[in-house]
């Protein structure tokens, strides 16, 4: 394996209680959107839950660098 590959991968720091916290929120999140979804198409947008969902992700990466 390259070296810096190697330095890259096992510098991240794989905290299970962040990646728990971010599971539990991107979960509660889109069970919210789907409850907001069953009203009405114009109430929840799937950009919406993407967005918040990259957002999340964003944060984790941040997080476990």
């Amino acid at each position: 394996m390259d070296p810096t590959l190697k330095a890259f991968l096992t510098s991240w720091n794989f905290r299970p209680d962040v990646i728990l916290v971010m599971a539990i929120l991107g979960s509660a999140y889109t069970a919210g959107w789907r409850r907001l979804k069953k009203r009405g198409p114009r109430v929840a947008r799937k950009w919406q839950l993407a967005l918040y969902l990259a957002g999340l992700a964003t944060v984790c990466l941040a997080l476990l660098s």
